[in-house]
């Protein structure tokens, strides 16, 4: 269809502990346009489905395989850890942006895959905040860029601890 776009815009709010490794995703505002909708409580529960399964990825579903025999080593909830009750924000609001547009069934627009792309903001505000943290501890940035964070998703707790370069020294008061 000509001219089906659908935008969406979020602001993530986290809080790391860089010695421990602990995190929370305060608050997370989702908004979405959602042309005009036929459903607005299916299609909250869409984008916020979708936008808690992106986190998931973004933040601990790490895939792993054998590397000489490629099997896979992730294959149960032991090993593979999809989000949980504890990982959805504390705070989650959602908004629909409703056009007056004929685009879509109806003049609807699809709400699932727009709220996955925006797991990506928790990501991002994850990396902020251990850049935060590491200008307070005067630790220097990756590279050379000045207080660039090098980390790549998914952001496990493990990959935040390394990212965040904290060391013994720093453990004391």
């Amino acid at each position: 269809m000509k001219g089906y776009n659908i935008w969406g815009v979020v602001a993530s709010e986290v809080e790391i502990d860089l010695l421990t490794g602990e995190r929370n995703v305060l608050r997370c505002d989702l908004m979405e346009d959602t042309g005009t909708s036929i459903n607005p409580e299916v299609d909250v529960g869409q984008i916020e489905g979708a936008f808690v399964f992106s986190m998931g990825w973004w933040l601990q579903e790490q895939i792993k395989y054998d590397p000489q025999t490629g099997q896979l080593l992730t294959k149960d909830t032991w090993d593979y850890k999809v989000p949980s009750a504890y990982d959805i924000p504390q705070e989650l609001k959602t908004i629909l942006c409703e056009t007056n547009r004929l685009e879509g069934t109806l003049g609807s627009k699809a709400t699932g895959e727009p709220g996955m792309l925006m797991g990506c903001a928790v990501a991002f505000a994850i990396r902020n905040a251990i850049k935060a943290g590491r200008e307070e501890l005067g630790i220097a940035g990756d590279g050379n860029v000045p207080g660039w964070v090098n980390i790549s998703g998914p952001i496990t707790v493990e990959k935040q601890f390394l990212a965040s370069k904290v060391s013994p020294a720093h453990f004391s008061l």
